[in-house]
């Protein structure tokens, strides 16, 4: 399914919704504050659907294991983290964050824990193909996780 083509329905929705509440009506007016919620919370459904059906076309997901004040996290996040979901790495194993003081989901039966953090865990269908301890900075990065990925068993 081609991202921007939800962002076109959104816009649409907006448009549509932004005709239905012109300045006309004076008694039970929406606000326009009330509208954009409305098309967010559209879109963000919108979302959530693409990123579950990423997630079945591979069974993959990339875990994250992270804690609060953690620079590498942080680090992580401001050069990777902003990017992730919209690369081919991204689409192809979603991220999914973990606290590492939490306890473990119970949709990843079998997933061992993270001594420190960052930890980067390729899970796919009940099993770990492999892990990234700490990291390393973005040039090592995405050819570690590279390397994980051609270890993915393809969708049938």
């Amino acid at each position: 399914m081609d991202p921007s083509a939800g962002v076109r329905s959104c816009a649409y929705i907006f448009k549509k919704l932004n005709q239905l509440y012109t300045p006309r009506m004076e008694y039970r007016q929406v606000p326009r504050d009330g509208i954009r919620r409305v098309v967010c919370a559209i879109f963000s459904v919108w979302l959530l659907c693409n990123v579950q059906i990423v997630r079945a076309e591979t069974g993959a997901v990339l875990v994250m294991f992270d804690q609060d004040d953690c620079p590498y996290c942080d680090r992580w996040r401001a050069e990777i983290g902003v990017v992730y979901h919209k690369t081919p790495e991204g689409r192809r194993a979603p991220l999914r964050s973990i606290d590492l003081h939490a306890a473990l989901p119970s949709d990843l039966p079998g997933l061992r824990s993270a001594s420190y953090s960052p930890v980067f865990v390729l899970w796919q269908n009940g099993r770990e193909i492999g892990r990234i301890q700490g990291y390393p900075g973005e040039d090592f990065f995405w050819p570690m996780l590279g390397d994980l990925l051609a270890q993915l068993d393809e969708p049938a």
